[in-house]
């Protein structure tokens, strides 16, 4: 996005505009948006970007032991189950030995999973929770309102520190924050435009 000016002097107006749109290299058409506009929908709905922050994708050696341990429980579940069958149709006590071994071997690799989970938990939320609290005490308005101008430069700061991206999709009339740990959060600044694509 670029931003530009439209009308002049005291009567102009901050806008932002798609740069490859504006040089026409866009399967979209050229549109601007105003800025003020956005402006004044992150400072309305502001809290519905912390109300369910995406879990993401933070810890890249958790999420590795992750995959192999769920793959490992698969096939340990599968093996399971083959037993517990054949066990049924040809009953015998070395064969119930093993099921209870693989059971008990089953649910010590579950725990390890779920202690997994609740690593990742922290290790996506830690800093990212620390961060939402810097945006809110940027965006926040005191009680008894605002006395002072929105800082601009303050909530621009906590922003980048949390979204890799946002995303001006004005046929959908949406702002699209593309959080940094990975996921999406909305934030409607219009209504929707009927019959324009929504531009990739």
């Amino acid at each position: 996005m670029t931003r530009v000016w439209k009308g002049s002097g005291r009567g102009g107006k901050a806008k932002l505009a798609c740069t490859r749109a504006k040089a026409g290299a866009a399967s979209h058409p050229y549109r601007s948006v105003p800025l003020d506009l956005l402006q004044e929908a992150l400072e309305r709905d502001w809290l519905a970007l912390i109300a369910d922050v995406p879990a993401g994708d933070a810890g890249g050696s958790l999420d590795a032991e992750h995959s192999n341990l769920s793959a490992v429980i698969d096939v340990t579940g599968d093996e399971l189950e083959r037993l517990v069958d054949l066990c049924a149709k040809q009953p015998s006590q070395s064969l119930a030995s093993r099921i209870r071994a693989i059971e008990a071997q089953l649910a010590s690799l579950r725990r390890d999973l779920a202690d997994i989970e609740e690593q990742r938990e922290i290790a996506d939320h830690g800093l990212v929770m620390a961060r939402t609290g810097a945006l809110a005490n940027a965006l926040s308005v005191p009680e008894g309102g605002r006395t002072e101008p929105l800082d601009i430069a303050r909530a621009n700061a906590a922003l980048r520190s949390l979204f890799a991206g946002i995303t001006v999709d004005y046929p959908a009339g949406v702002l699209a924050f593309n959080w940094r740990q990975g996921g999406w959060t909305d934030i409607r600044f219009a209504w929707p435009e009927v019959g324009l694509p929504t531009p990739v």
